[in-house]
């Protein structure tokens, strides 16, 4: 095989991992993915055909410069044997770089070793300490091959976040969940347990509260996990891995033989494990000095709980008293370490050290971890080596310029029909961001694929189709990880598809003939819009902070945000739930719950406005804060004079601006304007859509349309402003039915202002507050059109106080009602977020745009690849709402039944319609039953 010269390399990893397992597997890989200076596709042979693991036979080694063996694929030597039985290369006639990560290795040792000689592996990346890899490998040393020594686990940029999330009081004195280890692990797996079981009489002793436990039912996944150490004071700890190496497989005999023989013991208790060592164990323990740090250490250094540990070296890393309260295995310093518990500052001092010293140190984080990986890949081999070659092979490449942060604005609309779509991206990139808004054609358009706008040279806009999704079978059967949030659209997704009959009594219970087309076609319409803006992600490429605006888009932008490590920043532009006229009070409950579920998974919440902030922090028992609506002082035209020559003579023009829509107070203020004086003229701007052409038809009933209500041509975004500077009195209808409206922060608020408008409200909570404090207008009920028109006359009547009232609007919305200085937090707040991470290298991809790739062959299902391209994984898994309870744990079916119908799910090609439909089927059955309960 000749490999090509070429700066990037193509390697191949081949793992073996339980999508809904362990999130630490998850996210080395996703890491790797994310850091590496090559491509690397992911070759996931889970969950098995029940046999050793094969490499199928479409998969040509040659088609890549290297093969990584991930350790999930090589913890059983059989494994690793069969890998390459059924490929035309086997590993040893493979010419490119070949590379085996390897963990536990104490586990029948010369079988690995025996097979990095056989197949001439040119890296091994050990847990073995330098100093002891002569003694486990010193065989197979030789001049060309690598051996490089690596942690379990590495800080990633998840871990670096989780300081933020957890503060005040924690109420737990004391919480651990320990393991129990196979008796071949030795000492060091025997500790895992003992220490629980030790501190547990501690505590009793005490005075302590605690939350420990060893049993497998009481471990927690995900961000349970983290919100579980977020809770105690202190976590107890001993070193991973095994001092106890079974070089030839002596070991395992032994031990088989000593269960056999000693069932009546009992495995958890302490005589068991101290026979077995008296008896055999300690002729072997301690022929290697294997013992480590684990990922559980970085855990709860990076939410800032206190470690206890058992005496031990860590690694290195962790220092005692510096970074943990180190307990002696025989407790005899049992009361100092009690102390140190109740000494608050002590153990402030010691966590926000370990955290400094530890988590925030390059060192131990995953980006350091790949590049050390790759350095050892190319130094291996010269022709992957970045650094050496440029793209023609004859160049050197120039040093790499430190990369731009990225961003994505996701959203489920038009990108320009939004302004604050527009604020956004724009204030990202004058913070240093290179932008892409990522967004949907008019909902009334059918694209022939995605396109692209160049905004300006840091700024893009992606547009995709969101009805290239609405095919069957559903677009979630080829790529479904129930774990990163897309269960969330599966499950919407499968409602849409379901019999009309069974979609509300699945949904809620409720059956209400009325509703079922308009509930399901909302389903339709977020499953399509977010897969769309979903896959548009996938295929741009890695960004470090994801805006997603509104409900909509939350789903994909969640999803997104953990496939790639990166924050994810919720702006709810208004409590959608609630925002939407004629929904039922069923409907509502059911998207809040949707709202919830992902609203919980973003690492930081805004909206529009204080009180819908607090709102909907009271209804979610998330977060919220305030980001409100306004124009930039940079897009308005410093303050000049009125229009001398006005349109209507010496008429007061009062104006409404915006959509037209329903509860937006049109009707009442038509209503009202026959009983204000001849003097007042309305203006009522908008484009033209169905809801307008209703007032259009109120306004000629009334007998004043062309007379004194008047519907000027619609503008543009940026002339609303100077649009709105040709009336005299900015009107604001709204009416507070929905929460939606009754808190909002309409665009048109800060737009009057800036046009130096006095400002008549309804009594919306916001707005009206904002008014009185700029005391530049008043608020009066629009429902009551006596008094509405009184309010009107009183202005039409006063050119001084108009003036006044205008002056104080504009001053107000140049010293502080502008988008710079409210969104100065938000944009503190995400620099915050991202400084916390590696900035990713790489660029945004988009030549799939005009080719004829992914994008556009949705509209018949399609084989998923062999090969995965994009892994779906996140570091912190399996956050699961109160609201929608899904946890598939709970099922009342077994795990096997559960993994079998995932695994359809997700491997499952040229499947008869009949044969998709009973998957589904049972499918949705499963994730219903859970979200009834």
């Amino acid at each position: 095989m000749t490999m090509k010269n070429s700066g990037k390399q193509h390697l191949l990893m081949v793992c073996f991992f339980d999508p809904i397992g362990i999130s630490t597997i998850r996210e080395n890989i996703a890491q790797w993915k994310n850091y590496s200076r090559h491509k690397i596709s992911v070759l996931n042979l889970w969950p098995g055909d029940g046999r050793s693991l094969h490499i199928p036979s479409s998969v040509d080694l040659n088609d890549y410069a290297g093969v990584i063996v991930h350790a999930t694929a090589c913890y059983n030597p059989k494994n690793l044997w069969s890998l390459d039985e059924d490929l035309k290369t086997k590993f040893e006639d493979y010419r490119g770089c070949k590379i085996l990560m390897k963990q536990d290795e104490q586990y029948q040792t010369n079988e690995f070793v025996n097979f990095i000689e056989v197949k001439n592996v040119n890296v091994v990346l050990t847990c073995v300490p330098e100093t002891e890899i002569p003694s486990v490998y010193g065989r197979v040393q030789s001049s060309g091959r690598i051996f490089l020594s690596c942690l379990t686990g590495y800080v990633s940029n998840f871990l670096r976040d989780q300081a933020h999330a957890f503060g005040g009081d924690r109420a737990i004195d004391v919480g651990y969940r320990g393991s129990t280890q196979p008796l071949s692990f030795g000492q060091l797996g025997y500790e895992k347990r003992k220490i629980g079981a030790d501190f547990e009489r501690i505590c009793r002793a005490n005075g302590l509260s605690y939350d420990i436990s060893s049993r497998w039912a009481d471990r927690f996944s995900g961000n349970d996990w983290f919100r579980f150490l977020g809770s105690v004071k202190a976590t107890l700890g001993a070193e991973s891995g095994s001092n106890l190496f079974d070089f030839d497989g002596q070991v395992e005999r032994l031990c088989r033989t000593f269960e056999e023989k000693n069932a009546d013991l009992g495995p958890l208790s302490d005589e068991y494990f101290q026979r077995a060592y008296d008896e055999f164990l300690h002729r072997f323990e301690d022929n290697v000095m294997y013992a480590q740090v684990s990922p559980r250490h970085f855990e709860a250094a990076a939410v800032k709980t206190l470690q206890v540990m058992y005496e031990g070296t860590y690694s290195g890393i962790f220092k005692p008293w510096k970074h943990f309260v180190p307990l002696k295995k025989d407790l005899s310093n049992e009361a100092e370490v009690v102390a140190a518990i109740r000494d608050a500052g002590l153990v402030n001092e010691i966590t926000e050290r370990c955290h400094e010293e530890i988590i925030c140190n390059p060192e131990y984080h995953y980006r350091t971890f790949v590049e050390r990986v790759d350095n050892a890949i190319e130094a291996t081999t010269p022709v992957l080596s970045a650094a050496a070659v440029s793209a023609s092979g004859d160049l050197p490449i120039p040093p790499r310029v430190p990369p731009r942060p990225k961003a994505f604005v996701m959203m489920a609309h038009e990108p320009r029909i939004d302004p604050r779509i527009e604020w956004v991206a724009k204030a990202l990139e004058e913070r240093g961001f290179e932008v892409c808004e990522i967004g949907t054609y008019l909902w009334n358009r059918t694209g022939e694929g995605p396109s692209i706008e160049q905004v300006n040279k840091q700024r893009r806009r992606v547009r995709v189709e969101r009805t290239k999704f609405d095919v069957m079978p559903g677009s979630l059967v080829d790529r479904l990880d129930l774990n990163t949030g897309e269960e969330g659209l599966l499950y919407l997704d499968l409602l849409r598809q379901q019999k009309p009959s069974d979609a509300l009594r699945l949904a809620e219970g409720y059956s209400d003939p009325e509703k079922i087309e308009s509930f399901q076609e909302l389903c339709r319409y977020f499953h399509n819009t977010n897969m769309a803006l979903l896959q548009a992600a996938r295929l741009i490429g890695a960004p470090d902070v994801i805006v997603a605006c509104d409900l909509e888009a939350l789903p994909a932008g969640v999803i997104a945000g953990r496939e790639f490590g990166c924050p994810v920043v919720y702006d709810a532009h208004e409590f959608w739930p609630f925002s939407v006229p004629g929904m039922a009070a069923w409907e509502c409950r059911f998207w809040s719950a949707i709202e919830k579920y992902y609203a919980r998974l973003a690492t930081h919440r805004v909206t529009v406005s204080d009180h819908l902030a607090q709102q909907m922090t009271q209804y979610y028992n998330l977060p919220f804060e305030s980001v409100p609506n306004a124009v930039p002082l940079s897009e308005v035209e410093p303050q000049t004079s009125k229009p001398s020559v006005k349109v209507h003579g010496n008429k007061v023009v009062f104006l409404f601006q915006g959509n037209f829509a329903e509860q937006r107070g049109l009707e009442q203020l038509i209503a009202a304007w026959p009983h204000t004086d001849p003097s007042c003229v309305l203006y009522l701007r908008g484009p033209d859509n169905p809801f307008k052409e209703k007032i259009l038809r109120l306004a000629e009933m009334s007998g004043l349309l062309n007379q004194r209500i008047f519907f000027p041509r619609a503008v543009g975004e940026k002339e609303l402003v100077n649009a709105a500077m040709q009336a005299d009195v900015g009107l604001i209808p709204y009416q507070a039915l929905l929460a939606g409206y009754r808190y909002c922060c309409p665009n048109k608020l800060s737009q009057y202002m800036a046009a130096g408008l006095p400002i008549i409200t309804n009594e919306l909570d916001f707005v009206s507050e904002t008014v009185k404090a700029a005391k530049c207008g008043q608020t009066v009920s629009f429902d009551d059109k006596l008094s509405l028109a009184e309010a009107v006359n009183a202005y039409a009547a006063s050119e001084e106080r108009r003036k006044e009232l205008g002056r104080n609007a504009r001053a107000y919305f140049e010293k502080t009602f502008h988008w710079e200085r409210q969104s100065s937090a938000l944009m503190d707040r995400i620099q915050q977020l991202v400084g916390h991470s590696e900035i990713k290298s790489g660029n945004f991809d988009f030549s799939w745009i005009n080719d004829q790739g992914p994008m556009r062959k949705f509209n018949t299902p399609a084989s998923p690849p062999l090969v995965q391209e994009s892994l779906p994984t996140v570091p912190e898994v399996k956050d699961i709402s109160e609201d929608l309870q899904l946890r598939l744990s709970e099922l009342e079916v077994t795990l096997a039944d559960r993994e079998k119908v995932i695994a359809s799910l997700k491997t499952i090609r040229g499947i008869s319609r009949y044969g998709y439909r009973f998957i589904r089927n049972r499918t949705f059955r499963l994730i219903q039953r859970s979200i009834s309960r």
